[in-house]
């Protein structure tokens, strides 16, 4: 119930639009701005890290944004679409007026396996930051991995897997992600 009231505080407060089918986990550390959009069935989960969402932010249904280890900032008029994943183990920025396709994932962390005498379980994890400038286009079902930064104004084409840095206004697809072009 606690929960709920928190919701319609938040909604009425900052002309938020929260569904009521929201997954929310450990609300007080979910930090919202004004004109946020969250609709049915998104993941917000903030058990031991931090989720902010600045202004005018859109989450559309079936999103998973997962902070349950690390941080996850989103700036101002970005938009998510569905299905996408966010895991901010190793903390993801995403900068203003982002637009991220259905089923994109974003992942900052990876596995250690270089042992083989261990089980890739037991070898535990490595965190990296992923940075995602401002106006940026991820197209649908691309996989950004841990330790990128994606420069102002870059695409990244759908299907892509972006292993390394991109130049700022530049075009990027493939497996993994090459630099094609430049916007002009």
């Amino acid at each position: 119930m606690f929960k709920f009231i928190r919701i319609y505080i938040e909604r009425i407060k900052n002309k938020n639009k929260i569904s009521l089918n929201t997954y929310i986990k450990n609300f007080k550390n979910i930090k919202l701005e004004k004109n946020i959009n969250i609709h049915s069935f998104v993941t917000l989960d903030a058990t031991k890290g931090i989720i902010k969402l600045g202004n005018n932010v859109t989450l559309n249904r079936f999103c998973f944004i997962n902070a349950s280890k690390g941080n996850i900032f989103i700036g101002n008029g970005t938009e998510i679409n569905t299905y996408t994943v966010i895991n901010g183990t190793g903390e993801i920025l995403i900068g203003n007026n982002v637009l991220i396709g259905p089923n994109a994932q974003i992942i900052s962390y990876t596995h250690n396996f270089k042992d083989k005498n261990k089980t890739i379980k037991e070898q535990g994890i490595e965190k990296k930051r992923i940075i995602i400038e401002d106006d940026v286009w991820i197209g649908a079902s691309a996989i950004i991995l841990s330790g990128v930064t994606i420069a102002k104004g870059s695409v990244i084409g759908a299907n892509s897997v972006v292993t390394k840095n991109t130049e700022p206004f530049s075009i990027n697809v493939g497996v993994p992600s090459k630099k094609i072009g430049i916007r002009e």
